[in-house]
């Protein structure tokens, strides 16, 4: 299965089910998504976002984003990589 990454432009990064209207944390997606306008170094990552993420499998260029793979780390997370 493949989320997306829905940024709100504070830099708030949750991720989302494509099928989904809401993020992972419930969170409806309102307005513009900055994902790709908000460099990673400036995004804080919802936890519960991250929790649900880590209860299945995670399949997304996203993850050769060596900050973004920081930012699951700190949140205890394992990433695996797989080429």
């Amino acid at each position: 299965m493949k989320f997306n990454e829905w940024t709100k432009k504070l830099g708030q990064q949750h991720w989302s089910d494509p099928n989904s209207h809401t993020t992972l944390c419930g969170k409806p997606m309102l307005g513009n998504n900055y994902a790709n306008h908000i460099e990673e170094e400036n995004k804080t990552a919802c936890q519960v976002c991250l929790k649900s993420l880590h209860n299945n499998f995670v399949e997304t260029d996203k993850l050769n984003q060596p900050e973004l793979i920081n930012n699951l780390n700190k949140a205890g997370l394992n990433v695996i990589v797989f080429d």
